[in-house]
């Protein structure tokens, strides 16, 4: 009987979202490429990788999903999903992955998610050291 331990199962994810890498980036850098523009090639693949796994932990699997969450971390901020209403929203789990967006989208307003840009403003102010 063949084991799988959950640190396997988690480096074997791991290793598949690094797989998908090219693809993210890909995408990002055809249509938000003047905000990708501002990163560098390690700094842009950290961003791509710690968004897919922070959407992962949203329960978001469809590499649409994926795309989409790496997107917003470019154009609104690596913490955008903290926000109350933008978090809520991705975490009500009776949705299924692109159509939670998608819910999530039309529940939110322009308001949200200029709090959202805020949220990481706050932080590099908090914080001089990663300005």
């Amino acid at each position: 009987m063949l084991v799988i331990r959950s640190n396997q199962l988690a480096e074997l994810q791991r290793a598949r979202d690094k797989d998908l890498l090219p693809e993210v980036r890909s995408y990002l850098e055809r249509h938000h490429n003047q905000k990708v523009s501002k990163f560098n090639e390690t700094d842009l693949n950290e961003l791509c990788l710690s968004a897919i796994n922070t959407s992962r932990s949203y329960g978001l699997t469809d590499l649409v999903s994926l795309i989409w969450f790496a997107a917003m971390s470019v154009e609104i901020g690596p913490q955008f999903h903290e926000h109350h209403r933008i978090h809520e929203g991705l975490q009500d789990k009776d949705i299924v992955d692109f159509d939670r967006i998608r819910a999530t989208l039309e529940r939110t307003t322009d308001e949200d998610w200029e709090g959202a840009k805020q949220i990481g403003l706050s932080s590099t102010q908090n914080n001089p050291s990663t300005v």
